[in-house]
């Protein structure tokens, strides 16, 4: 079950440096979406837990997730084995067997603020943020 009723989204991480200085909600003004990448396989009760948390953050639109069977790729076997599930933030390996909603909401929340000052550096430098 989710437990994110009653959680405000921080408006200031989420504008874009070329939308101005406002809070989010205006026309044109994009998340800072996170890509969460659950590592996983066939008849895994802790797997299936941590896709369950990680899900409640896809269905707030914070992020979308992408679920990867071990088995399914050698290179996936060879990285991760029998130490599943794994959760990727994204791209790097955040958490291993079990995962809190708190700990994973304050893991996304760390990388949309990442995200905006890599933005907003990129912007002050000139350069286009990507």
């Amino acid at each position: 079950m989710c437990q994110l009723e009653g959680e405000a989204l921080n408006p200031w991480i989420l504008v874009p440096p070329t939308a101005g200085l406002a809070p989010a909600g205006g026309s044109g003004q994009v998340a800072n979406v996170v890509e969460l990448v659950v590592v996983t396989r066939r008849d895994c009760g802790l797997c299936e837990e941590m896709e369950s948390v990680a899900a409640c953050f896809v269905s707030s639109g914070e992020a979308t997730l992408e679920l990867l069977d071990v088995d399914s790729d050698p290179e996936l076997v060879r990285r991760y084995g029998a130490e599943v599930p794994v959760l990727l933030v994204n791209g790097r390996r955040a958490f291993k067997y079990r995962v809190e909603t708190g700990d994973l909401r304050r893991r996304i929340r760390a990388e949309q603020r990442r995200a905006t000052i890599r933005r907003w550096r990129a912007f002050l430098s000139g350069r286009s943020a990507g």
